[in-house]
This record gives C-alpha cells, structure tokens and sequence, in this order.
C-alpha cells in the first residue's frame, strides 16, 4: 500500500509543479508580481520531490509511510485547489466573456490599483502554504526517511534476498524460458542486451529469471547474479559483480564510484558474460 501511496504522491505532485512552473514568468504573474512567490513554491515542491525519493528508497513500515503520504497528498490537493483558483481568478480578469464575475473583479480589471488587496492575499496563501509545507517535508526526520543508517540501528536482513538456486524442479514455464532464450541468442551479435522481466508481484519474475541463468546456452559464459533490493545502491551492485567476476578475493569493496568503474572495464572486457540483476 506504501509503494502505491508514493506512486500517487509522486503523480500528484508532478501535476501540481507543472501547474506552478506553467505560470512562472507568465504576463498575469508578472502583472500580479506573483512571479517571486511562485517560483519560492516551484523551489518548495522541488525539496518535497526529493524527500519523496528517499522515502521511496528506505525500507521503512507501510503505517508510517501510509500517514506521511496520505498528509502529502491532502497538501499537495490544497495547493492544487489555490492555482486553479489564482488561473480562474485571472481569466475572469483577463477574459471577461469567458465567465462571469463580481464588480470587484471588474473594478480590478478598470482600475488596477484595486487589484493590490488579491495580490496580497494570494502572496499570504502561497506563504502560508508554503511553510505547512516544510512542515510535512521536515517530517521526513520523524519518519527517518534519512539517507543512510545509524550505527546504533540494527541491520534487518532482507527477507526477500535471492539467489540464483532453483531449488525445485519448475514445470509449466519452458515456454516463457525459450522465448527469452531465443530473443538473447538473436542479439549475441550486440555488445550489450539487456532484456527486462517485469510484471506485477508474484507472477514468477524471478523464478523464469533463474530458468534462464541455469540454462546451458550460458555454460560457456561468467554469470553473476545481483539481488539489487528496495535500496538502490550502484557502489554496493557493482562491488557484488567485481567479487563475482573476480578470481581474487580482496579484489572488491571499493567505495567510489570511479574505482568501481575502472575495475569493471577490466573484468568485462572481451568476456561473454550475463549478469542478472534481481528485484530492480
């Protein structure tokens, strides 16, 4: 339910900062010298999307992942709410014909000095809006949705690791299985092939990928399998293919990305091999 929340989070959000970034440096918010304020929200929405990223990556509980989301998506409609208003607001003023609107407005429109009391009140909105708004992102310290762990955090092992081991007889997907088979065999002219499994949880993704590592077409070649997790880490993916791949075993470790990449340029090069990257 988590991973679906931040889905609809992430949605929501990218609607709400097009409707913002649509209106900066637009003649309306010039005009309403809006424009600053607008661009301080832009920024806001901005350090929430990244927040948003890091709560993605941790594995953290579904309950408080659920209510910071749910706080997030309740926010970010607000928001929302307050820019159709300000589009509306402007239309009326801009396009008369187009809707009706109060003598106010239309006053605003003849006289511009009257318009000063909405811009105001708008300017105060978007403060307020604003700063509820560092509040749910400063949430994210409650949560401990941090980079990284604590040396005082106990390290949980991931009950959904695997490995490469088929460790019963599978029947019913040698269909599936040949079909990735034949599609690898067409492109071994390629330098790199990279074929995606993906699907819903459950149906088996993992299982068809071990039929296809233990297969003998790849008797020939280096194989590594990598179980990538819910923490996306490059430095810890490539160590696990160099101490794979490498007949020394001290020969990993590295904890820079240019170091990992250089031993990798050696270890891969002219060598057929297929690396099986789970749960990415």
């Amino acid at each position: 339910m988590a991973a679906l929340g931040g889905m609809l989070a992430a949605a929501i959000l990218k609607v709400v900062g097009d409707q913002v970034g649509s209106l900066i440096g637009g003649q309306i918010a010039l005009q309403m010298n809006l424009d600053k304020d607008l661009k301080k929200m832009k920024m806001a929405l901005e350090s929430v999307k990244a927040v948003l990223k890091v709560a993605e990556r941790q594995s953290i509980t579904d309950e408080l992942t659920g209510l910071w989301l749910k706080r997030l998506k309740d926010f970010l409609y607000e928001v929302s709410d307050m820019i159709d208003e300000f589009e509306a607001d402007t239309q009326a003023i801009t396009q008369p014909s187009a809707r009706k609107f109060s003598f106010k407005k239309y006053l605003a429109n003849m006289i511009p000095c009257l318009s000063i009391g909405p811009n105001i009140t708008m300017a105060n909105r978007m403060k307020k809006m604003r700063d509820d708004l560092k509040v749910i992102t400063d949430q994210h310290k409650e949560f401990k949705f941090a980079e990284g762990t604590h040396a005082n955090e106990p390290k949980v092992t991931d009950i959904r690791e695997t490995s490469s081991t088929l460790e019963t007889q599978i029947i019913g997907r040698t269909e599936e299985r040949d079909i990735i088979l034949a599609s690898l065999s067409e492109s071994l002219a390629k330098d790199i092939t990279i074929l995606p499994i993906y699907g819903i949880g459950g149906l088996g993704k993992t299982t068809l990928a071990k039929m296809v590592y233990n297969s003998p077409q790849f008797s020939g070649y280096s194989q590594v399998w990598v179980y990538v997790s819910q923490t996306f880490d490059l430095i810890k993916i490539g160590n696990s293919i160099i101490s794979q791949l490498s007949e020394k075993e001290n020969e990993s470790g590295y904890t820079g990305k240019q170091m990992v990449h250089n031993s990798l340029k050696k270890l891969l090069a002219h060598k057929k091999i297929l690396i099986v990257l789970d749960d990415l």
